[in-house]
C-alpha cells in the first residue's frame, strides 16, 4: 500500500518541477541570403544550413552561394567527389552541387547555368536542355555553358 501513496506524490513533484522550469524562448528565424530563399521557394524539401547554404536531403543536392571570399577545392569551388552547376562562367558564382550521380533539375539555382564542374574521379557530367546535351565536363574538369540548361546528369 505504501507504493500507492508514493506514486501520486512523485507525479505531483514532477509536475511542479516541469512547471517551475523556464520554457525555451521561441527561436528566431535564421537569416538567409536572397539566393537561398529563392531556391527554397522553387525547390521544396530544402533545409537551411547557414546564411549561404541549403541542402535537400532527399536528393543530395546542395546550394552554396559564393561569398566574396571562398576557398578553392577539387575543381574550382566544387568539392571533391561532387558535381556542380554555377551561375557564372569559370566555375564561379552561386553553386548547386550534388553528392552522387543522377539527373537533377537546376531550377533552384535561380539563374541561368553558366558553367558546370565534375569533381568526381570518373565519368562525365552533362548539362542538358531537356534531353539535349549542351555541354559536358569529364572527371576533374569544368566547362562554361552558353545554352539554356534545365538539368545536369552523370
Amino acid at each position: 500500500m505504501k507504493l500507492n501513496r508514493t506514486l501520486p506524490v512523485l507525479a505531483a513533484l514532477v509536475s511542479l518541477i516541469l512547471l517551475a522550469t523556464p520554457t525555451a524562448a521561441v527561436a528566431e528565424e535564421t537569416p538567409i541570403s536572397p539566393e537561398v530563399a529563392d531556391a527554397l521557394e522553387v525547390e521544396p524539401g530544402g533545409v537551411v544550413i547557414d546564411y549561404w547554404t541549403a541542402e535537400w536531403p532527399d536528393t543530395g543536392m546542395r546550394l552554396d552561394v559564393e561569398p566574396e571570399i571562398f576557398l578553392r577545392a577539387a575543381v574550382g569551388s566544387c568539392a571533391s567527389g561532387r558535381i556542380c552547376a554555377f551561375s557564372k562562367v569559370g566555375a564561379t558564382g552561386t553553386k548547386l552541387s550534388w553528392s552522387s550521380c543522377g539527373t537533377y533539375s537546376t531550377s533552384a539555382l535561380g539563374s541561368a547555368v553558366r558553367s558546370i564542374a565534375n569533381a568526381r574521379s570518373t565519368g562525365t557530367l552533362k548539362a542538358l536542355n531537356g534531353s539535349t546535351t549542351v555541354a559536358s565536363a569529364s572527371a576533374g574538369t569544368s566547362t562554361n555553358v552558353y545554352a539554356t540548361v534545365t538539368k545536369v546528369s552523370c
